[in-house]
């Protein structure tokens, strides 16, 4: 999937200037990498090509937004393009937070210390419409956040959830897993997009790309995204015990098709 503006389209401009907003940002925070938190940080292409995503389905307007983890940065480039835009970012990253707080005072967003492996915040809970996360390629790691997302959406109202996995580290059979459970709390799979993310793979990621049997780090580390939409049930099914303390549990990379 590319950035839907053509050469004449206005949101060119909108694009640029979310572009120029994150390289900014990135001049003025030289983060480094968490690899304790799993953190792989998307490339800024791929930042902007979520940001289209959300405008395309009107995500930004008819609701709150909730970011489960923004080491990408999504909320600078939303708020770059969507000042009215409500955006809730919830991260374990104290620095990434104190810098998103520090380069952006917008009114409009929230920035929430949690761990997320301890629950959801309760103030959270069936706040939102919309919800993004790029959690650990893990099953345990893809259940939790994705329970967290669910708890998190308006009972009863038309909602989204966008999740990322990797089909490096999970099998078909996690895959539906993962589509289960959203099923189950009443969100079905719209679409799927196969490397939409693309990613400034670490040095353990490109060891298990080549392990894999692909080309890294020539060949970049992808994700896919996909999206879930439905009205959330009252009711969420449950999911497996001791989820919290496999999160970051990966197993052998799958090899390549």
């Amino acid at each position: 999937m590319e950035v839907h503006a053509s050469l004449n389209d206005p949101r060119n401009l909108l694009f640029s200037r979310a572009a120029r907003q994150l390289k900014r940002f990135r001049s003025l925070h030289p983060l480094s990498q968490r690899t304790d938190l799993d953190q792989c940080s998307a490339t800024d292409h791929t930042v902007l090509k979520r940001l289209d995503l959300l405008l395309a389905d009107r995500a930004l307007s008819q609701g709150n937004l909730l970011l489960l983890g923004d080491d990408d940065l999504l909320s600078i480039a939303i708020l770059a393009v969507e000042p009215h835009a409500q955006v809730t970012v919830v991260d374990l990253d104290d620095e990434l937070l104190h810098a998103i707080r520090t380069f952006s005072s917008h009114a409009r967003l929230r920035l929430v210390h949690a761990d997320l492996r301890e629950g959801l915040p309760g103030d959270l809970h069936g706040q939102f419409t919309a919800v993004l996360a790029d959690p650990p390629y893990t099953l345990a790691g893809q259940l939790l956040f994705l329970n967290r997302a669910l708890l998190s959406l308006r009972v009863g109202c038309i909602s989204s959830v966008y999740l990322c996995f990797s089909r490096l580290y999970l099998s078909s059979h996690e895959i539906d897993q993962i589509t289960g459970l959203a099923t189950a709390a009443g969100l079905r799979p719209t679409s799927m997009i196969e490397d939409f993310n693309e990613y400034e793979a670490p040095d353990d990621v490109i060891h298990d790309m080549q392990q894999a049997g692909y080309d890294a780090p020539r060949t970049p580390f992808t994700s896919a995204l996909v999206r879930f939409s439905g009205k959330r049930q009252p009711t969420l099914p449950a999911v497996p015990e001791g989820l919290a303390s496999r999160i970051y549990a990966y197993g052998t990379p799958n090899a390549t098709p």
